[in-house]
């Protein structure tokens, strides 16, 4: 049972990865049509990143589910080690993501 939550808290972090790409990628696409190439480029960059901090969510979540099952003292610290990576990934990504924010205020106040 914890396999199958694993994987499927996986898939809905990678699902949520390429549907974010692809999105990217048409918007990205767009905005070189349109004038105001720097403010469609935050916004873009501001969804991206938000995306992106759920996927580590779900990912986060996998980790944790696999680990709690009887875990190992080597699991335990695998699990550490990956939450202190995803942390401080998220850390910085939310950190970019709220400049973003206060960026785009910018442009629209």
């Amino acid at each position: 049972m914890v396999i199958v939550v694993k994987v499927f808290l996986e898939g809905i972090a990678i699902l949520i990865i390429v549907i974010a790409s692809v999105r990217t990628l048409l918007k990205l696409l767009r905005s070189l049509k349109s004038s105001g190439h720097q403010q469609h480029w935050v916004i873009i960059r501001l969804d991206l990143g938000l995306a992106l901090a759920l996927s580590l969510e779900f990912l986060l979540a996998a980790d944790i589910v696999s680990t709690a099952v009887s875990p190992s003292w080597d699991d335990l610290g695998k699990l550490a080690t990956v939450t202190g990576i995803r942390t401080f990934l998220n850390f910085f990504l939310n950190k970019e993501v709220d400049q973003l924010v206060g960026h785009q205020l910018c442009f629209e106040g």
